[in-house]
């Protein structure tokens, strides 16, 4: 009879932690979604008075491409890189991210642009490792981005997820969604080894603890997508890696 209330115990735990898994995953979505249908991408320019030649660049990838999270296009990762790069009198960037996007949207996304560029970014893998995206399918998808990048590019800047022990999720989704991160860092360096001008910003390795220690700071306010500040922390690792590019 006590094992029979134990179990039963154990079962009452399980289904109660279940349900509170569940309700807050869902409200991380919706705000999510909330976010990601507040801000567009879009086209922009960045003017230097010091500089002498023009830089041109195509912006690629998912929501952080886009800049959810932030205010506005000024918050995001690659304006926040653009305009310490002094060196450009004008720099034009057009905008093609589509939040949600898998790697294998991506390459539609390249396949559509007619023009040549000097730098595309690519941000890609965060859809990936929540939508359970397999590795032989992530990986070919994005060795085409590369090739397809490097034909309208002389080089481009891949940046994957960092880790996702710290997105405001509960346990035990959290442990098995960094667990796919790891795979994925893993995954993205085995697929570009072979291609040349490509400079990867791995968040997984080179984010350290800013955003697990400081998750309020970092995150925005679905608790998933970088704040403003975070995007400053992306483009201050994208500074340090870029020198020479």
């Amino acid at each position: 009879m006590l094992y029979i209330k134990i179990i039963i115990g154990i079962l009452i735990v399980v289904l109660v932690y279940s349900l509170y898994v569940f309700l807050v995953t869902k409200r991380v979505v919706k705000r999510s979604k909330v976010l990601q249908s507040s801000i567009q991408p879009r086209d922009y320019e960045v003017t230097h008075t010091s500089g002498g030649s023009e830089l041109k660049v195509l912006v690629t990838g998912d929501s952080s491409s886009v800049g959810v999270g932030g205010a506005s296009h000024k918050d995001s990762y690659h304006y926040q890189f653009l305009i310490g790069q002094q060196q450009f009198k004008k720099i034009q960037v057009r905008n093609i991210a589509v939040s949600g996007a898998v790697a294998g949207d991506v390459i539609n996304q390249i396949k559509l642009v007619n023009d040549n560029f000097d730098i595309i970014f690519v941000s890609v893998g965060g859809n990936d490792i929540t939508k359970l995206t397999s590795k032989d399918v992530y990986t070919e998808n994005l060795r085409r981005i590369m090739s397809l990048a490097q034909k309208k590019a002389r080089s481009v800047v891949l940046i994957t997820p960092g880790d996702f022990i710290s997105i405001r999720l509960p346990y035990p989704l959290r442990v098995y969604l960094s667990s796919r991160s790891k795979k994925v860092s893993g995954w993205s360096s085995e697929a570009i080894k072979d291609f040349n001008n490509v400079l990867h910003i791995d968040l997984y390795k080179l984010e350290g603890d800013f955003f697990k220690n400081s998750p309020e700071t970092y995150y925005g306010r679905d608790g998933f997508h970088p704040s403003p500040l975070g995007y400053i922390e992306w483009a201050r690792l994208l500074q340090q890696k870029a020198r020479g590019l």
